[in-house]
């Protein structure tokens, strides 16, 4: 038993442009700068001890990774690994792990919570509109 907290739109201007980006920033890579609302679902996520975390993006031909995708990584966090190898096995998407969360994409809500030793993954849904 447990509960689960769903954030359905983070921007609702971004998610209208159909964009990540607010204002001219990527939201998905200012998780630790104050005053965005990255910052405050990740200080949120702290505050109320949650104990695993699923950042849901779409992607889009000729983007990164332009199919289905599930980001993980193996240290600081191996619970993030074995998520991400769950879910892919439920589904047709690809696991993307990476050696070390802090490598790849700093700032994003997936990498800053496992580096917190909050589990946590990034599932990338293809869509054809790129939303």
């Amino acid at each position: 038993m447990g509960i689960v907290y769903i954030i359905p739109l983070s921007s609702p201007k971004s998610t209208m442009l159909n964009s990540r980006w607010f204002d001219g920033v990527d939201l998905n890579r200012v998780v630790t700068v104050k005053w965005f609302i990255s910052n405050e679902i990740f200080n949120t996520i702290k505050e109320l001890n949650i104990n695993s975390v699923g950042d849901f993006h779409s992607t889009a031909i000729n983007s990164m990774p332009g199919k289905e995708e599930i980001f993980c990584t193996m240290k600081s966090s191996p619970e993030s690994f074995h998520i991400g190898r769950y879910i892919t096995e439920s589904t047709k998407s690809e696991v993307l792990f990476y050696d070390r969360a802090e490598n790849a994409y700093q700032g994003a809500l997936e990498d800053e919570c496992n580096m917190a030793l909050i589990p946590a993954v990034t599932c990338e849904v293809f869509s054809t509109n790129g939303m």
